[in-house]
């Protein structure tokens, strides 16, 4: 508990600042490709999601990080690599944590559920985690970095989330979204790593 209170009040992340801006920025993709290929684009809905979208992002960041950066990523690194460790935290709070959740709040929508409940849960949440362990690991296990890079996730799915005229056009757009996940963060694992190897 001194460790983790220690690392909560490290607030001293330097450049990383910047790196709150990366999960937002790929999911705001989504909307203007979107557009690009025809669908409809609640424009009008996500500028009224902006505050509600912002405090509940806030509060899930803070509710959660404790577990998933505070503690878990600090004992797995301790026995497995860290792209292991991020993609078993990604697994365990994408398929345990959030599946579950979200297999709740999508509603009854049949056998298409459970592709949903997938990509919106282990493959996004198994993505994103690497964009996060590695600010984790250039920030010295900043806490309230954490906490904030979490909020920014969270508030941007909100925010730039979409409505969808058919089950098809959900699962399409979903599966996009995690292919823009995926394709965003192993760049910034791979330069981020690459800088380390170079340096050590």
């Amino acid at each position: 508990m001194k460790k983790l209170w220690s690392r909560f009040r490290h607030w001293h992340v330097g450049g990383w600042w910047l790196a709150l801006l990366i999960i937002p920025s790929v999911t705001a993709v989504i909307p203007p490709l979107r557009w690009m290929a025809g669908y409809t684009v609640g424009t009008s809905a996500m500028l009224r999601l902006i505050l509600p979208g912002l405090i509940l992002g806030f509060i899930s960041g803070f509710a959660e990080e404790f577990g998933w950066r505070g503690f878990l990523p600090p004992q797995l690194l301790k026995r497995i690599s860290p792209l292991a460790a991020t993609l078993l935290v990604g697994l365990v709070w994408g398929g345990l944590w959030h599946g579950y959740a979200d297999f709740l709040g999508l509603g009854d929508k049949g056998n298409a559920t459970w592709a949903l409940v997938f990509f919106v849960g282990p493959c996004l949440l198994t993505a994103w985690p690497l964009i996060m362990t590695s600010a984790y690991e250039r920030t010295k296990g900043s806490l309230p970095f954490s906490i904030l890079i979490h909020a920014s996730l969270s508030s941007s799915a909100l925010i730039f989330g979409q409505s969808y005229a058919s089950i098809n056009e959900e699962i399409l757009w979903n599966g996009i979204s995690v292919g823009a996940a995926f394709l965003g963060s192993a760049i910034i694992w791979l330069a981020t790593h690459r800088v380390r190897t170079s340096q050590s």
